[in-house]
């Protein structure tokens, strides 16, 4: 995993303060944006450990982490 429960928290309390005030659509589009950047981030840790990774694996990881809470 690549936060911990701690950094969870202060990562989801930033982006409600960033969507805080802002209509519908600027907020759904902030949202997409922060996922955007979640997936890049975990894409970029999966091939950091694992440079020779496949993309089927590397899908397959992404969707291990994304099933984890």
């Amino acid at each position: 995993m690549i936060f911990d429960e701690k950094d969870r928290q202060a990562k989801v309390y930033i982006g409600a303060k960033q969507v805080r005030g802002k209509t519908s659509a600027e907020s759904f589009k902030a949202m997409l944006d922060m996922n955007d950047a979640v997936l890049k981030i975990c894409i970029s840790s999966i091939r950091s450990r694992k440079p020779d990774i496949s993309e089927k694996e590397l899908l397959k990881e992404l969707k291990d982490i994304y099933r984890k809470k």
